[in-house]
């Protein structure tokens, strides 16, 4: 009888323990270029439905740029044991950007699903595995500096300004560089920040885009530098060469703009006056004033810094914040990229699930609408705005309940 009480608690045991949810994380390759992209593709399964998003981990490391694309996550379901179980499957895009062996610790994924029992909410923390990769440089590429490893590479230049300049004129030389099959944060820096006799510089900050299609990166560079006039004498403006690494071809290539010689005349050659007492005493007084203003802005700085990151965090974690998110993924027409920043906004702003529902019904229909064999753009769009209809009327709602609730609270009976 002890026996076949022993093997029924077993038996139950191991029931229970196939119930828990599966979280798997597996990578597409463990050896990748540095800049070159690596798939990290989480799969997520529980034995019945998830009535909310699961909150997932960063997986940030040092040197690694972690992204990920569009249409990233899926629904997805498998059958186990004879059973239909239920999931998403999300697959992030890792650039490591230098070389070596990268380490991704355990990390926790957060599911709430419904209990195969009860179908009450069930929330559980599920850690990850460990996650390790090396990163390298090719052969052909370890003697390039900067390192520049990519499918294209294109270097352009733009001068505007005559060659011969008058005293307080100036010529702009604008450089671009558009890279191919990896992040624009490979591309270094395109202008030196030299000192040219006879010009002042004048930099402007970096210009940097960057875009993804059909899983594809790409970016470009610009710098722009103004320079100046001053005195007499010819400028010359060095030629830009940068070598790089062709993915492709498996060989260095080499980009180059040619430099420019800029001519200054009619810059008057007279000494210039000496100061006088009461400027050179103000001119004393203004940098005394600076050191102080630096010496007290470095005294105070990571005050300043820890209330500024502060505020960042409090901004980022506020329901304004989460609810700006849904506008912006209602208007970017990412449906899954909704169903996420919806969920995050519902959590923080308290809305009861009584009031949720016009919005989830509306996202439905435009599920549907997506979905749906032979379905039309102009159905999509309209299926688009009932769902910023529906969240607009749900926010207001939401703010109009806090907003009564507050009024109806009684005051304290002895505020002293």
């Amino acid at each position: 009888m002890r026996v076949l009480a022993l093997l029924a608690i077993l038996l139950w045991g191991a029931m229970a323990h196939a119930q828990d949810p599966r979280v798997t994380v597996e990578l597409s390759a463990t050896e990748t270029l540095v800049g070159q992209p690596l798939d990290l593709v989480v799969t997520i399964l529980v034995p019945t439905w998830m009535p909310k998003s699961p909150v997932y981990p960063t997986f940030e490391v040092p040197s690694l740029m972690v992204r990920l694309p569009e249409k990233s996550t899926i629904s997805i379901s498998d059958r186990i044991d004879g059973a239909t179980w239920a999931g998403v499957r999300r697959t992030y895009k890792l650039y490591p950007l230098s070389a070596g062996v990268f380490r991704i610790p355990p990390q926790g994924f957060t599911l709430t699903y419904a209990d195969p029992e009860t179908r009450d909410p069930l929330e559980v923390t599920v850690p990850s595995p460990d996650v390790v990769f090396e990163s390298v440089v090719p052969e052909a590429a370890r003697g390039l500096d900067p390192l520049i490893v990519a499918e294209g590479f294109a270097l352009e230049q733009e001068v505007e300004g005559p060659d011969t300049l008058s005293p307080g004129d100036a010529v702009v030389r604008t450089l671009r560089a558009a890279i191919e099959g990896t992040t624009v944060v490979m591309i270094p820096a395109l202008i030196p920040a030299a000192e040219t006799p006879g010009l002042r510089a004048y930099p402007a900050e970096p210009v940097i885009t960057e875009e993804e299609a059909r899983g594809a990166i790409s970016g470009t560079r610009e710098e722009k530098v103004t320079f100046l006039a001053q005195t007499n004498g010819e400028a010359a403006l060095p030629a830009i060469r940068l070598d790089w690494y062709n993915i492709g071809s498996g060989e260095i290539e080499t980009v180059e703009v040619p430099g420019f010689v800029v001519t200054v005349e009619g810059a008057s050659n007279a000494a210039a006056p000496g100061l006088s007492r009461d400027q050179i005493l103000r001119i004393g007084t203004g940098v005394v004033v600076v050191l102080l203003v630096a010496l007290l802005f470095r005294r105070f700085r990571p005050r300043i810094d820890a209330w500024l990151s502060k505020q960042r965090a409090r901004w980022h974690g506020s329901e304004h914040f989460a609810r700006r998110a849904v506008e912006k993924a209602i208007r970017a027409r990412d449906l899954s990229q909704t169903y996420t920043e919806l969920d995050r906004w519902g959590t923080r702003a308290q809305a009861p699930q009584t009031a949720m529902a016009p919005i989830y019904a509306a996202l439905a229909e435009l599920g549907q609408s997506v979905h749906s064999a032979g379905a039309h753009g102009r159905s999509e769009q309209a299926a688009w705005r009932k769902v910023e209809t529906a969240f607009a009327s749900l926010c207001r709602s939401v703010k109009k309940a806090k907003v009564s609730d507050h009024a109806s609270r009684l005051p304290p009976l002895n505020p002293f």
